[in-house]
């Protein structure tokens, strides 16, 4: 196991174009479905955000449908066929009962979009599924179904999954930041980091990753934790479910 960190190194290397996500845009997205929206207690709310993040997909310029038993959206750019897509980005969409979750997951879901958004602008011949999960919140159902779902040959073709959990918090102030309890690692007390987590597949994306937000966004900081094969045994329950 390996943290990692960001330096904060700016650089004088300007990427050829820079893409610029208004934090309206962000804002927006998370206020539109930051109800309480659990699979089961809170159906209704449920379904209006199945619709809502559907629609804003299908405006992006994407073409989505409703996957599996328990509705993931899934969303790829007009003309990729979703069997030549390499990359897989993805979030939860539902909550917790009685609960608005704006950071847990409606932040995850407005990276999602803006992700598609900004992506579409620049490639949008890219193969990459966008994808929104729904039951994550009752054992990881959604997800679980989507990949029983995958035939085996696209399983071969997913270089890489980027899963976008809980992005929008953040605080300067000390004891803001607390780790799962046993989890074993020491890390800053502060919320004002990014987390990256890899396992033995992605642990070679960590340094480009770091390297890309060094030179893009010098002043976000970003820690990263390698998880090497046999490490997660060490992990609390609740992280490996």
């Amino acid at each position: 196991m390996l943290i990692a960190n960001s330096q904060h190194k700016p650089t004088t290397q300007t990427p050829k174009r820079t893409i610029t996500v208004s934090e309206t845009y962000l804002q927006n997205v998370v206020e539109a479905i930051a109800i309480p929206r659990h699979y089961i207690y809170e159906k209704k709310n449920n379904l209006k955000v199945r619709n809502w993040i559907k629609n804003e997909f299908d405006s992006l310029g994407l073409d989505s449908f409703y996957q599996g038993e328990y509705d993931n959206i899934v969303a790829t750019y007009h003309g990729v066929c979703m069997d030549d897509c390499t990359i897989i980005i993805g979030g939860h969409y539902d909550s917790v009962p009685h609960s608005l979750g704006a950071d847990d997951n409606a932040s995850a879901i407005a990276g999602l979009l803006a992700t598609a958004k900004a992506l579409g602008e620049i490639a949008p011949s890219l193969p990459v599924m966008f994808v929104a999960f729904n039951r994550e919140e009752d054992g990881l159902l959604g997800s679980q179904d989507f990949m029983d779902r995958l035939p085996q040959a696209m399983r071969g073709r997913i270089k890489c999954v980027h899963i976008l959990e809980m992005i929008g918090y953040c605080s300067h102030e000390p004891n803001s930041q607390s780790l799962p309890e046993g989890l074993p690692i020491k890390i800053s007390d502060v919320g004002d980091f990014i987390a990256i987590i890899s396992n033995r597949d992605s642990n070679h994306l960590i340094k480009p990753l770091i390297q890309i937000a060094n030179r893009t966004q010098p002043q976000l900081s970003i820690k990263a934790l390698k998880v090497f094969l046999g490490i997660e045994r060490f992990f609390p329950p609740s992280l490996t479910k």
